[in-house]
């Protein structure tokens, strides 16, 4: 509502059929954004891509959010996110400020000015550079391998020590 005035333009999408759901629809009728605010369902599998890709800006107003993998998707299709700095939202450690998105207070006025710097500086940014150059964006087998790595640490177990030689089949008949 506090960006509306100077951007009429300006869409919000909500995605999702969570439990704030019914809230968020009559506080965007409460506030006359019915036009504005527009909410749709679950997106099943890659679909979902396409929209946030036709996105300018990804807002993610939590303050407890766990990794924030959604942050990730955001910028890998070039989109940059807004978020919430507090101490509870893992997310916020994705961003790096005015690069891949902007980092808000937990108050209405703050995130507007947040998201309003968001859309002015989109076309300037490049998201899916800084989370490659961030060392954020990796592929399954490298995390994978990262995970086995960590847990395993340096005692023997039931897959083997880092390095074994130990193959997965090996493994299976061992059960």
């Amino acid at each position: 509502a506090l960006l509306k005035d100077n951007s009429p333009w300006l869409r919000c999408r909500i995605v999702g059929e969570g439990p704030e759901r019914s809230r968020l629809e009559s506080l965007s009728a409460d506030l006359g954004l019915e036009g504005s605010v527009l909410f749709h369902d679950f997106f099943p599998g890659p679909s979902i891509y396409g929209l946030m890709k036709s996105a300018t800006v990804f807002a993610l107003p939590s303050v407890r959010e766990g990794f924030g993998a959604v942050v990730l998707e955001a910028n890998c299709c070039g989109v940059p996110v807004v978020t919430i700095d507090h101490p509870d939202n893992a997310a916020r450690h994705l961003i790096v400020q005015g690069q891949n998105g902007y980092l808000a207070g937990a108050d209405a006025t703050s995130l507007a000015k947040a998201l309003n710097l968001a859309l002015v500086r989109a076309p300037l940014m490049n998201p899916r550079a800084v989370a490659e150059r961030t060392g954020h964006l990796r592929d399954w087998s490298e995390i994978a391998s990262a995970v086995l790595h960590a847990v395993s640490g340096n005692r023997p177990s039931r897959f083997g020590t880092p390095g074994s030689k130990r193959r997965r089949e090996e493994i299976v008949s061992d059960s």
